[in-house]
C-alpha cells in the first residue's frame, strides 16, 4: 500500500522545526546602535532610502518629508555628525524623494522624487556638490511611467527592475543624465 503524500511533508516539517530550534538556541550577538542625527522637520523628516558615502566618509541621503517646503530634503552628514541640507524640494522640482541617491565620480548626486514636477508624477534630479538642483526628467504618466519609488542605477547595471506606483516592469530606460 502506498503511503499518503502528507507523510513525507510531515517528516520534512519535523526536520525543519529541529533546524529552526537549533538556530534559535544559539546565543545572539549584542548589537550597538548609535543615533547619528535626529531630524527636526526643518532639516527633513522621514528618511526612507539608504545612504551613500563619499571617500571622505560623508553620508548623503534624502528625507521624504520636512524641509523648507515640507516636500523633503537632500542632505549631507559629515563625520562630526553635522547635517547640512543641500536642497529642500518645493514640488516644482520634485516632492517626496524615496529612492537612494547615486553618486558619480565628480561628486554629483542623482535621485528620484516620487511626486512633483509638471504633472505631479515625479522627477529625476541631479544635485551638484554645492547643492544646486537640476531636474533631468519629468514623468508625465505616459506608458505607465510615473511616481518612481526606487533608486536610479549606473550605466554598468543592465536592464534593472524599476518600480512605479502601477507595478513592476523590466525596462532598459537608457536615457543618459
Amino acid at each position: 500500500m502506498k503511503k499518503p503524500c502528507w507523510s513525507w511533508i510531515s517528516r520534512l516539517c519535523a526536520r525543519a522545526s529541529t533546524v529552526v530550534l537549533a538556530v534559535a538556541a544559539m546565543p545572539a550577538q549584542a548589537q550597538i546602535f548609535t543615533v547619528l542625527h535626529s531630524f527636526t522637520g526643518s532639516d527633513g523628516a522621514t528618511p526612507y532610502a539608504g545612504l551613500v558615502r563619499d571617500a571622505e566618509g560623508n553620508l548623503y541621503g534624502t528625507t521624504s518629508g520636512g524641509g523648507a517646503y515640507s516636500h523633503g530634503t537632500a542632505f549631507k552628514l559629515n563625520k562630526q555628525r553635522k547635517l547640512t541640507v543641500l536642497h529642500s524640494f518645493n514640488s516644482d522640482d520634485g516632492a517626496f524623494p524615496t529612492g537612494q541617491l547615486i553618486r558619480d565620480s565628480r561628486g554629483n548626486l542623482y535621485g528620484t522624487a516620487f511626486q512633483g514636477g509638471i504633472a505631479d508624477y515625479g522627477v529625476v534630479f541631479k544635485l551638484n556638490p554645492a547643492g544646486k538642483q537640476t531636474t533631468l526628467y519629468r514623468f508625465t504618466g505616459g506608458g505607465g511611467r510615473r511616481e518612481p519609488l526606487c533608486r536610479l542605477t549606473s550605466g554598468r547595471e543592465r536592464q534593472p527592475l524599476r518600480h512605479y506606483a502601477k507595478g513592476w516592469r523590466r525596462e532598459s530606460f537608457r536615457s543618459r543624465f
